[in-house]
């Protein structure tokens, strides 16, 4: 049965350098549109242990699944495994050309499995049949790669509010983003527990805007009479 946590940012999480961010920290920006959701990334991998953040623009309607192809076909680093079964679509496998040697999708990240050839396409995504996210490994040792659902780990999938990070209880296909979220994935190995806990991003408690502080006045005010 899978495990449901709910992390506070402020007393779990301690990444140097990802201490209550917020969208005008993000570098790296994706899409277009009106609306902005911000994605965390944390592969919790020994001395490969990497933790990444994108921001993402859209209009319309868009899903957690949908944000993270989105970074996958903007930046040529990012890589992504995905595939469908009796629980619909999922995300299971998330690497990172850590080594900084493939320009332009050039082949130099790669991962590599017994009896199996991995197929990117030019966006950086590979389907595989069913939940098939098992025993992959990256091909180059100074790349990142972590992907799983049976015997090798699991990714988890989180999303913060109001500064803390809580595991979503579904899908990221099935999650609708909203203006402002911010969605984070964090790997968990089998032999960890399966579950590499919140992502290691703390994220700033967003200020109160004028109307907020305007309805708190009026119920103060309110009260009092």
């Amino acid at each position: 049965m899978k495990r449901f946590v709910v992390y506070m940012a402020g007393l779990t999480i301690a990444a140097a350098g990802f201490a209550g961010m917020t969208f005008e920290d993000i570098d790296f920006w994706v899409g277009q549109g009106t609306q902005r959701a911000a994605l965390v990334i944390d592969w919790n991998d020994g001395p490969n242990e990497l933790v990444k953040v994108w921001g993402f623009r859209w209009d319309g309607t868009a899903t957690g699944a949908d944000l993270v192809l989105a970074v996958c076909a903007a930046d040529a680093d990012f890589y992504a495994m995905g595939g469908s079964g009796p629980y619909g679509f999922a995300i299971g496998g998330l690497g990172y050309d850590k080594n900084g040697n493939n320009i332009l999708r050039n082949g130099f990240f790669d991962i590599s499995r017994t009896a199996s050839a991995s197929n990117f396409d030019s966006s950086g995504y590979m389907a595989v049949a069913g939940y098939a996210f098992d025993g992959w490994s990256a091909a180059e040792s100074g790349d990142v790669w972590c992907g799983g659902w049976e015997t090798d780990g699991f990714w988890g999938y989180f999303y913060n509010e109001a500064g803390v990070w809580i595991s979503s209880m579904i899908g990221a296909s099935s999650r609708v983003l909203a203006d402002g979220d911010w969605d984070g994935w964090s790997w968990g190995a089998a032999q960890n527990g399966w579950y590499g806990g919140a992502p290691s991003a703390s994220v700033a408690v967003p200020e109160p805007t004028a109307a907020v502080l305007l309805a708190i006045g009026l119920l103060f005010v309110s009260n009092r009479k």
